[in-house]
């Protein structure tokens, strides 16, 4: 018997990395609209960035971790596997890509250019993972939704409503295939099915208990939201914006514009 949605929600918040977590940090207290852009702006830049802009974005995405207080180690764990298919990808491009050989071997084609271009796309892939951690961490649902609807707004013929309560219900699902993925695997371990040698068998006890709790929950949740008579025309929550937010877009604006530049 699958737990009531309630306990999933409660499973949900203790995924440190992946959902909100109240508080009263600068970043908690940050106007969504403006947030939002600029982690779009940094996550933009960053794509575009070379060393020197990477270095500079690097000293705020830790200075936005430290709002996280003690969390730092919880979300590099949690990004094991994402961090080790990085590594993967870096791999690849230090022996795919042609130029300068490090070794004189030619059984082992690794370029300085490749190395180069490597480390970037790792750093570049990880800064974008946790500027996207930092701002689950630190933004309720119910905001990111409103702060959706009103830029989506002036788009003609775009529903607004539905296309943000869709991506919000999105980043709400997150964490609970992630707890779903750990409660299989826990089940699976404890009937020694990871000791099978055919990884097929392995993916399929694992996929298809996973969809099926998936849409299990997600059905569970359709009748939970049509109850509580959910629809496109609930009441705008107020959002407020001072000085120092716009402030701070400003700020976060001119040195992408300068990093970009540079």
């Amino acid at each position: 018997m699958r737990p009531p949605l309630g306990k999933a929600a409660g499973v949900m918040a203790d995924l440190i990395p992946f959902s909100y977590r109240n508080n009263h940090t600068l970043l908690h207290r940050y106007d969504v609209r403006c947030k939002m852009l600029s982690f779009i702006a940094l996550s933009l830049t960053t794509l575009k960035a070379e060393a020197f802009g990477l270095l500079l974005i690097s000293c705020i995405v830790i200075t936005a971790l430290s709002f996280l207080k003690g969390r730092i180690l919880v979300i590099f764990y949690e990004l094991r596997f994402f961090i080790f298919f990085l590594f993967f990808v870096f791999i690849i491009r230090t022996f795919s890509t042609p130029g300068s050989p490090v070794f004189q071997n030619p059984w082992i084609p690794a370029t300085r250019e490749g190395i180069y271009q490597g480390g970037c796309l790792f750093w570049k892939m990880l800064l974008i993972a946790l500027l996207s951690l930092v701002f689950i961490s630190t933004t309720k649902p119910s905001q990111t939704k409103e702060a959706l609807k009103r830029f989506f707004r002036p788009i003609p013929f775009v529903p607004e409503e539905r296309l943000a309560a869709m991506i919000t219900l999105m980043i709400r699902f997150i964490p609970l295939i992630l707890d779903e993925i750990q409660e299989i695997k826990d089940a699976q371990r404890s009937r020694c099915i990871e000791n099978r040698k055919n990884p097929f068998y392995r993916i399929k006890h694992l996929t298809i208990p996973l969809f099926r709790g998936l849409f299990e929950t997600a059905g569970e949740l359709a009748e939970a939201m049509e109850s509580r008579c959910f629809g496109e025309g609930s009441t705008p929550m107020m959002l407020s914006s001072g000085t120092i937010d716009w402030f701070c877009l400003a700020m976060v604006l001119v040195g992408c514009l300068l990093i970009i530049l540079s």
